[in-house]
């Protein structure tokens, strides 16, 4: 089991884990570590929700790469629709755009990908509550 945190928590869980942990046959590293610095960019975050295809990934990185936007992390998860039941793929990708980047061409690009795919996509600003992201 891999553990990162601040320097408190990982003194007090590298006191207290190993006791619990006695006899499961697991091993445990802990490690402190530091919240990652944002460039000079603005965060944002582009959102997507579709039925499940091959390539989602793909198309909307693809316009972010041509945009020369970093991407800070993405995440996916796939779940039944509530009436239908079929495969909804959901993916969330927290972004760094540059000062000099065209937001209005960002989104031009990604609604021709939306257009194309059959995707329901979003860009907004990364706001604290979305941080669990990073």
């Amino acid at each position: 089991m891999l553990i990162s945190g601040g320097e408190g928590s990982c003194a007090s869980l590298k006191a207290s884990l190993p006791k619990a942990l006695s006899g499961r046959g697991m091993t445990m590293s802990i490690r402190p570590t530091v919240l990652p610095t944002h460039g000079a960019g603005i965060p944002y975050v582009v959102e997507s929700l579709s039925l499940d295809t091959p390539g989602i990934v793909r198309v909307v990185t693809s316009v972010l790469l041509a945009q020369s936007i970093n991407i800070e992390s993405l995440e996916c998860t796939v779940a039944a629709a509530p009436l239908s039941g079929s495969p909804m793929f959901k993916m969330r990708v927290a972004v760094n755009i540059s000062p000099g980047t065209k937001l209005a061409a960002l989104k031009a690009e990604l609604s021709k990908a939306a257009e194309a795919h059959d995707l329901d996509i979003s860009v907004r600003p990364l706001r604290s509550m979305d941080r669990d992201l990073e």
